[in-house]
């Protein structure tokens, strides 16, 4: 059974601010971990620019999470939109 779950534009600035809050707790709540695909649409991160490494390292909790959904293997699918 296909199972999908979402989350869209959460524009984090740091890692403990209000939506990185609602980010990690999205991320851990037992739909998801139990969803077949789940969809990250828009800017999970606010002005991610620079050098990516940067943000694997600092918001490695979010990272490790998509890491070990896609080795449970969850398809795991990231769109953000530009325009």
């Amino acid at each position: 059974m296909i199972q999908i779950s979402s989350i869209s534009d959460c524009h984090i600035k740091k890692t403990n601010d209000k939506s990185s809050l609602v980010l990690n707790k999205f991320l851990h709540h037992p739909t998801v971990e139990e969803s077949s695909h789940i969809l990250f649409l828009g800017d999970i991160f606010d002005h991610c620019v620079g050098n990516h490494n940067e943000y694997i390292i600092y918001y490695h909790d979010f990272f490790d999470t998509v890491v070990r959904f896609i080795q449970d293997g969850m398809e795991v699918t990231i769109m953000k939109f530009n325009g």
